[in-house]
Formats: structure tokens, C-alpha cells, sequence
């Protein structure tokens, strides 16, 4: 390479015989296709909300000891907010696309979505976590508002000695919650998108 190379004027793509690049995705084109869109939801609902931030949401120590939260449960707590998110998503996608589309979608974000909450061995709680994915759409799509918080305590605090007093304070109700949540968030996007 010469002192002046800089100066030549450089070879496009179709002159060295690459082929030319394809445009760019718009948001329409990735709201339109369950597979951009899943890839879309893992950038900006897990990529963008990494594991680390969940623990910012899990009960503090005082709470914890209080309640007799033990280290594992802590864990899926933390676990379980990415879990939430997702399903708010998929909660949206489910009411506003057709079956096919929702189906799809699903499929293809819970393998993202266990790899984010569990680094290690993912493959093996691939099923557990899309099936958790599917029951809590299905509550919250039917209004049983109650059962998906009964299906929250049951996931994390089963085996824990005060989950009755737990239930009474409506711990369980974070999860409806959180669900809702992120169903805003979703709905708000695709209205911008789809106004356009």
C-alpha cells in the first residue's frame, strides 16, 4: 500500500462483482413478519433489558428475610420479570395478528428469551420456558387475572414456608401487573408504526 493510496477512488460492490446491498428494513417490514419482529423484541425487550436490571425488582433484604425468600426463589424472581416482559409482548401480538402470526412469533422468541435467563444450559429449559410463556398469555388473554397470579406464586414460591402469607399481600399480583405493562409499551409501538 502507497503513501497516496487514499487518493484512488475506491471499487463499489458491483464493480468487484459483489452483489448490491438489500435495503434496509423498515419498521412497517419488521412489523409485518413474525420472525423480524421476534428478532425486533429480543433487541429492544431483552438485548436493551439485560438480566442484571431484574435484580433491581426482586425484594430487598429486608423483605427477603422477612419472608423467608430464599436464594433460589431470589433467582427465579429475577428470572421471571424477563419471563413477564415477554409475555406483555406476546399478549399484544396474540390480540392484534392472527394465529399463525402469534404462533410464529412465540416460536421464535423463547429460545432468546431462556438464553437470556439462563447462560448455561438454556437448551434443556427451552420447553419449561415457552410453556410458561404460553400459559401466561393464555390467562391474561382469557381475563383470569387471579390465576395469573396464582401461577406466578406457584412458579417462584412454591416451596416456600409463608406462601400463603405471601398470597395474602399480593405478591402474586406483580405479575399481571408487569404483564400489562409491557403490553402498553408494545401496543404503543405498533400504533406509532402502523400510523405512519
Amino acid at each position: 500500500m502507497g503513501l497516496f493510496d487514499f487518493l484512488k477512488p475506491k471499487r463499489s460492490a458491483a464493480m468487484v462483482g459483489l452483489p448490491p446491498s438489500e435495503p434496509p428494513l423498515t419498521e412497517l417490514d419488521i412489523f409485518q413478519d413474525p420472525h423480524y419482529l421476534a428478532l425486533w423484541v429480543n433487541r429492544y425487550f431483552l438485548e436493551n433489558y439485560p438480566l442484571e436490571k431484574n435484580y433491581e425488582l426482586v425484594p430487598d433484604d429486608e423483605t427477603r428475610e422477612s419472608l423467608g425468600i430464599t436464594f433460589a426463589q431470589r433467582e427465579r424472581c429475577a428470572r421471571e420479570y424477563s419471563v413477564l416482559r415477554i409475555s406483555g409482548v406476546s399478549c399484544f401480538i396474540k390480540r392484534a395478528y392472527d394465529d399463525v402470526f402469534w404462533l410464529t412469533f412465540s416460536s421464535d422468541i423463547a429460545a432468546p428469551l431462556t438464553r437470556q435467563i439462563f447462560s448455561s444450559g438454556w437448551e434443556e429449559r427451552l420447553k419449561d420456558t415457552a410453556e410458561a410463556l404460553d400459559r401466561y398469555v393464555s390467562l391474561m388473554s382469557n381475563g383470569n387475572l387471579s390465576e395469573c397470579s396464582q401461577f406466578y406464586m406457584t412458579r417462584l414460591y412454591d416451596d416456600n414456608s409463608k406462601f400463603l402469607r405471601m398470597k395474602i399481600a399480593g405478591i402474586g399480583d406483580i405479575a399481571p401487573s408487569q404483564i400489562m405493562d409491557a403490553y402498553e409499551i408494545m401496543q404503543d409501538a405498533y400504533t406509532t408504526v402502523m400510523s405512519k
